[in-house]
């Protein structure tokens, strides 16, 4: 509960009061370095080549927001698309939709907010232990996706870890006077010998919000139609041993939100999603760690206009990678991996823009780091395959596209260093790039 600690620490340093000639000891605790799970080797963020972010602690409670968008967007380089107070996505440097990628614990989050901005990210903020952004070209681990950057929100639905005391619990609470909001987050994760299990839940309850002056006729401080109901929740549970872990959890995340600038449509939205998670420490000289993450996705999202569904997206996906971090002798260390994507989009009604289309991809990449005394450099490559069939007598469109990028650092300092890189990113086409109406 960090928002009600810190309130408590912050009220006790009010109310005690010592002595000037009292001598108070003092214990140096120091902190583990905040890691990016996002780059190839999990390194802390001092020693990442690219721009990055982590949001995680006090920075991450004091910015937590009903969407993904509206909690990163102060972060410099950062901005959101607005949509209402149900749908905000990451604008990272003039990159959006298609363009940058955002990954729960590494895996896409599989909806469709890419499609339109009025689409919500199915990534639930409260439910977040720490996000990280990296701002450039992510295409080597992440494919063309995050060619403009990428937003990893990592959670806990899959415990990694058996809780020291048997259980660990962990709640928060929100509320908004603008729009009458009030959200709750409970998560509590039990362990006992090799097993652990996790349940968690989100609930959010937000009026039409209000604003500075009215509008209208007759004018009006309270935006009509701008609510933002949901829940969700997740159940999971892993095995865990000193080689690793592998883990399960199933999530359902439930939203209904109006949109301003149409008084009379609100969007329905459904996604059911399984996480399958796992990492081997160390199998083999020479190799690190295995890991691998798996996602299939159930998604609906309707719209709903003067009480009828005029349409619907649905979106039945499977992200999955697998990647291997090596040590081929002292100074070198480095990441090979594949990934594979399958996305059946079907939208139905009166605003199907697009024909029903499947798309397949799987890609490639390497990603090696060499390090002599104060100076690193590291460079990748990364080869992809699409194929994108529209149903129909519409032919089908396949395409392969190359990345690579080559940095080096100079750790000149104790905390200081100079970066310098070069990249070459391709992005192949979306379905909706290609066949929209």
């Amino acid at each position: 509960m960090p928002l009600i600690r810190n309130a408590v620490l912050a009220a006790t340093g009010l109310l005690v009061a010592l002595p000037s000639s009292a001598q108070v000891p003092t214990t140096t605790i120091t902190l583990p370095p905040l890691e990016v799970t996002g780059v190839p080797l999990s390194r802390s963020i001092d020693d990442v080549a690219a721009p990055a972010t982590v949001l995680a602690g006090p920075s991450l409670d004091q910015r937590r927001a009903a969407t993904l968008g509206e909690t990163v967007r102060d972060v410099p380089g950062i901005t959101s698309t607005f949509f209402g107070a149900g749908a905000s996505r990451p604008i990272i440097r003039g990159f959006d939709g298609p363009r940058v990628r955002v990954l729960n614990d590494g895996v896409d989050t599989l909806d469709a907010a890419s499609v339109s901005p009025d689409h919500a990210v199915t990534s639930d903020p409260f439910g977040a232990r720490q996000i990280e952004i990296l701002k450039g070209p992510a295409t080597l681990l992440y494919g063309g996706g995050a060619i403009g950057g990428v937003v990893n929100v990592i959670d806990s639905r899959i415990p990694t870890a058996v809780p020291a005391r048997g259980y660990q619990a962990e709640t928060g609470l929100q509320f908004s006077t603008s729009a009458e909001e009030i959200a709750g987050f409970l998560g509590f994760t039990v362990g006992h010998g090799n097993v652990a299990a996790r349940l968690e839940g989100t609930v959010r309850n937000a009026q039409d919000y209000y604003t500075a002056k009215g509008f209208g006729d007759p004018p009006s401080r309270r935006v009509p139609n701008s609510f933002n109901n949901g829940w969700n929740f997740s159940a999971g549970t892993s095995w865990v041993a000193n080689w690793g872990f592998i883990g399960a959890a199933y999530s359902e995340h439930r939203t209904q939100y109006g949109l301003p600038n149409e008084a009379t449509v609100l969007i329905n939205m459904r996604s059911q999603r399984l996480d399958v998670r796992g990492e081997v420490r160390e199998p083999f000289d020479g190799i690190e760690k295995i890991r691998f993450r798996l996602a299939n996705v159930w998604y609906e999202h309707q719209e709903v206009e003067d009480g009828a569904i005029a349409t619907t997206f649905n979106n039945h996906a499977f992200d999955g990678r697998l990647e291997v971090v090596h040590r081929l002798f002292d100074g070198l260390r480095g990441v090979v991996g594949v990934q594979a994507l399958r996305r059946d989009f079907t939208p139905i009604g009166e605003e199907a823009f697009l024909p029903p289309t499947l798309t397949r991809s799987f890609g490639v990449f390497l990603i090696e780091r060499y390090s002599f005394g104060p100076f690193h450099i590291e460079g990748g490559l990364r080869y992809d395959w699409q194929d994108i069939r529209p149903s129909g007598d519409r032919p089908s469109r396949s395409h392969d596209g190359f990345s690579a990028s080559i940095s080096g650092t100079w750790d000149f300092l104790p905390g200081y260093s100079a970066t310098i890189g070069f990249s070459r990113s391709q992005r192949l086409p979306t379905a909706e790039e290609l066949f929209a109406n």
